[in-house]
């Protein structure tokens, strides 16, 4: 039997978040920084749709059994994390700490 195929879902939420994420550093940073930081987040969407179980995923039992993270970053400078929880209907919601 073939399991269902991902989808990763950006909620309403997680579009607030990529958009407030980008005015905050560019504001404090600079449209460059900023563009370049949307371009980190987007990078993890993408690396995402590949599965909840990628490489570089890994499972926070501590806070919650079925809620996983991505941490973020690119050429050794730090990122945030996005944070997931998968659905069984091969769905998540996904949120940028």
């Amino acid at each position: 039997m073939t399991s269902p195929r991902w989808r990763l879902r950006l909620g309403a939420l997680a579009e607030r978040d990529i958009v407030q994420i980008f005015l905050w550093t560019r504001e404090r940073f600079g449209v460059a920084q900023a563009r370049r930081y949307r371009g980190l987040i987007l990078a993890a969407v993408r690396a995402l749709a590949e599965g909840p179980d990628r490489l570089g995923t890994r499972s926070l039992p501590d806070i919650h059994p079925d809620l996983k993270v991505l941490h973020m970053a690119r050429a050794g400078q730090r990122g945030g994390a996005a944070v997931f929880n998968p659905w069984e209907d091969a769905a998540a919601d996904f949120r940028l700490i």
